[in-house]
């Protein structure tokens, strides 16, 4: 079952480190987006259309207003626990979301 990985960055710069990182495990860069300078209305879109939900994905898209970028890679299920072990410590928050919207948040 497809699976969004999400991973909120303090920077471009950081976010780029974990797309690297992601890919370097495996993961196909077509399947990653960093989400950066972009307007709220696309990121919160982007946001739901991956399954979170609207108002957690209206404050990301906020968020994101003030500096940062958000990293979504669209995994299989089965790889999503090594995609969220990839990223780096330095994502301020990193979200897992399948298809049934059933969640696990780990602040790191």
């Amino acid at each position: 079952m497809p699976t969004s990985v999400i991973g909120l960055f303090e920077s471009q710069d950081i976010a780029n480190k974990a797309v690297a990182e992601v890919t370097k495990g495996g993961v196909s860069q077509d399947a990653v987006d960093i989400l950066a300078s972009s307007g709220t209305k696309e990121i919160s879109s982007r946001l739901v259309e991956a399954g979170y939900d609207e108002a957690k994905a209206q404050q990301y898209a906020k968020a994101l207003q003030q500096g940062g970028a958000l990293v979504i890679a669209e995994v299989e299920d089965d790889r999503a626990d090594a995609v969220l072990e990839a990223l780096p410590a330095c994502c301020t928050d990193i979200v897992k979301i399948n298809q049934r919207v059933k969640m696990r948040v780990t602040r790191i």
